[in-house]
């Protein structure tokens, strides 16, 4: 991994699977799996998360609220809504070393395994395979979170609001 094939910046998109933590003589990076690609960017995982929030006009603390109020949690980590329209949901993760992290976009999830009591490998599209430091359950309950949270955001996209005239009277 030399320096020339690091991108200085990148933004999620519907091909994004991942975002994971590389260190290099102590800074952290992003490796990220696109498709069948995988892309070296000079950004942490975090920082890619919140710069694509806000290239698409967007707020991680806002959408992180939003989907605390829609499971009723005021604490703990929930899955965040990126582009519920896209099926992009992002769950982060701490990685096995604790170093760093993990954002996993919920729909390019296949499958999870158990490795052990505290870990969890998941299975990415493309062949890709990813171990997390989270148990089996909380990676399951993340997904299922994800899952509620993107189809109560859908649905309320739905909703007309109600407009009472007095003409209706």
């Amino acid at each position: 991994m030399n320096a020339e094939t690091f991108l200085s910046q990148y933004f999620i998109n519907k091909d994004t699977s991942c975002i994971s933590s590389h260190f290099v003589n102590g800074h952290e990076f992003a490796v990220v799996m696109e498709g069948n690609q995988r892309k070296l960017v000079k950004q942490s995982p975090d920082e890619i998360v919140e710069e694509s929030f806000h290239y698409t006009v967007q707020d991680l603390v806002g959408a992180t609220k939003s989907a605390r109020k829609i499971l009723k949690r005021s604490y703990k980590q929930v899955p965040v809504p990126f582009a519920p329209e896209k099926s992009i949901m992002l769950i982060r993760c701490p990685s096995i070393d604790r170093f760093g992290c993990h954002w996993l976009v919920h729909s390019k999830i296949i499958d999870i395994h158990p490795k052990g009591k505290k870990q969890t490998t998941a299975e990415m599209v493309n062949g890709h395979f990813l171990t997390v430091n989270l148990s089996f359950r909380q990676l399951h309950t993340q997904r299922m979170e994800a899952s509620f949270v993107r189809e109560m955001i859908l649905l309320r996209g739905e909703m007309q609001p109600y407009i009472f005239s007095l003409q209706s009277l």
